[in-house]
């Protein structure tokens, strides 16, 4: 009965460690960047530069950094999230 407990647990543990992992992961398949690298606003090492080893909030204000310093958006307070529709607006895309 203990060693189904403990199995248990681990099983738990595991799964809810992985959408942690995979979220960490999926900065490479951002929208956002992917559009922007499309549109030619990202070159493919920029739009590396910005997803690699990247959370979510890291990826956003790596991006809002980048942008501006590019001219694109203006000066914004850091702690200004942006969401896809804004940008798009933004882009007039």
């Amino acid at each position: 009965m203990r060693l189904y407990l403990l199995l248990a647990l681990a099983i738990v543990v595991s799964l809810s460690t992985s959408p942690v992992v995979s979220a960490q992961s999926d900065g490479a398949n951002d929208p956002l960047v992917r559009v922007l690298e499309a549109k030619g606003v990202l070159s493919s090492a920029e739009a590396r530069a910005i997803t690699a080893n990247a959370s979510t909030a890291e990826l956003r204000d790596r991006l809002a950094i980048l942008l501006r310093d590019k001219g694109v958006i203006s000066s914004l307070p850091r702690s200004l999230r942006f969401d896809l529709s804004n940008i798009l607006q933004l882009l007039e895309v």
